[in-house]
Order: C-alpha cells, then sequence, then structure tokens
C-alpha cells in the first residue's frame, strides 16, 4: 500500500472516528444543559433532540486539517471564517437566533 493511500485513509478514518467520539458527548452535553430542540408544530420529532451536532463535526474537521496540513494564510482564512460560522450555529442552538441576526 502507497503512502499517498494511507494518507487517504487517514484522512477519512479520523474525522469519522472523532465524529463517533465527539457526538455522544456533546449529546450528552447538550440535554445537560437542556441546548435541545423542543417538539412542535411544524417539528417531526416527539420529543427533545440534542443539538449541537455541527460542533463534532467541526471538532473532527478542524483536527484533521491541523494534522495534516501546513498553517499557511489560506488554512488560517479558511479556519477563521469556519470558527465565524461554527459561533454563529452555537450561537443559534443555544438562543435560538432570528434569521436576520444570523
Amino acid at each position: 500500500m502507497s503512502r499517498l493511500t494511507i494518507l487517504y485513509i487517514l484522512v477519512f478514518i479520523i474525522p469519522f472516528v472523532g465524529v463517533l467520539i465527539a457526538t455522544p458527548l456533546l449529546s450528552r452535553f447538550a440535554h445537560s444543559k437542556n441546548i435541545v430542540d423542543k417538539p412542535g408544530l411544524h417539528k417531526t420529532h416527539s420529543e427533545a433532540k440534542p443539538l449541537l451536532g455541527g460542533l463534532a463535526i467541526f471538532i473532527s474537521f478542524a483536527a484533521t486539517l491541523f494534522i495534516f496540513l501546513p498553517m499557511d494564510e489560506k488554512l488560517w482564512s479558511l479556519s477563521i471564517s469556519t470558527i465565524v460560522l461554527v459561533i454563529t450555529g452555537l450561537l443559534d442552538d443555544i438562543y435560538n437566533l432570528k434569521p436576520l441576526l444570523k
């Protein structure tokens, strides 16, 4: 197996395993802090569902980027933009922001 093939496999496996680990942890945290999507008039679920799933994906994605890519100007720009989006998503999950504010 070539080094490039191993690299591709690692770039797939690391975020996959990271999401598998982070999702249940963040789910429990969201339930404990009542950061959940409650059932309502236009909702299809019948019980509260934890939010913060995007944070699990971001953590795994960011870890993989920082492990495998050198930090250059483009990666810093991507990182800062992504962090702004993640923070906006977190604030929306916690405070249910109005669309105009988002």
